[in-house]
C-alpha cells in the first residue's frame, strides 16, 4: 500500500495537466468528427465516439484520484500535510527539508515514512480500493511510470 500512496503523492501535481490534455483531445476529436474530417484516416464516427468515451473515463478516474488524495490529506496533521507539501508537491530536496524543518536526516526519513503510512491509512478510511487503482490508474502510462519508480528514499 505504501507504493500506491507514494505514487498518488508523486502524481498529484500533474493530474490537472493530464485532465486538461484529455479535455483538449475530447474537444478536437468531437470537432473533427462533426466536420467530417478525421484525426486518423478512415476512423469511423463510431470509433471516434468510443475513443471519446474512453477518454472521458480516464478523466473521471483522474478526478476521483485527485479527490481521494485531497480528502486523505485532510485527515492528516498540519505537520504531516506540510511535510507532504514540501517533499512531494514542491519537490524540495531532503537536505533542504532537514535545514528548513530543523530535523536530522534520520528523523526526517522516519517522519516521511510515518506520514506516508498515515496517508495510506487515511486512504482506507475513504473507501479506497486497491483493485480500482490497479485497473484504472495504472492503465495510464504516466501513472504506471511513477508507480514503477515510487520509493520513499530518493
Amino acid at each position: 500500500m505504501e507504493q500506491i500512496a507514494l505514487t498518488m503523492l508523486n502524481c498529484y501535481n500533474d493530474i490537472d495537466f493530464y485532465i486538461s490534455g484529455i479535455e483538449t483531445y475530447i474537444v478536437r476529436t468531437a470537432v473533427y468528427s462533426y466536420c467530417g474530417a478525421s484525426m486518423a484516416k478512415h476512423k469511423t464516427t463510431l470509433r471516434q465516439t468510443a475513443d471519446i468515451l474512453a477518454m472521458i473515463e480516464k478523466k473521471d478516474d483522474l478526478l476521483i484520484l485527485k479527490r481521494l488524495i485531497e480528502s486523505s490529506l485532510n485527515r492528516l496533521t498540519d505537520f504531516q500535510r506540510l511535510l507532504i507539501k514540501k517533499a512531494f508537491f514542491e519537490k524540495i530536496s531532503k537536505d533542504e527539508l532537514t535545514r528548513t524543518l530543523s530535523l536530522t536526516k534520520r528523523t526526517l526519513y522516519r517522519r516521511l515514512h510515518s506520514t506516508v503510512n498515515s496517508f495510506a491509512k487515511s486512504l482506507a478510511l475513504e473507501d479506497f480500493e486497491q483493485e480500482w487503482f490497479y485497473e484504472n490508474c495504472l492503465s495510464q502510462n504516466w501513472i504506471k511510470t511513477i508507480y514503477a519508480k515510487a520509493k520513499l528514499i530518493a
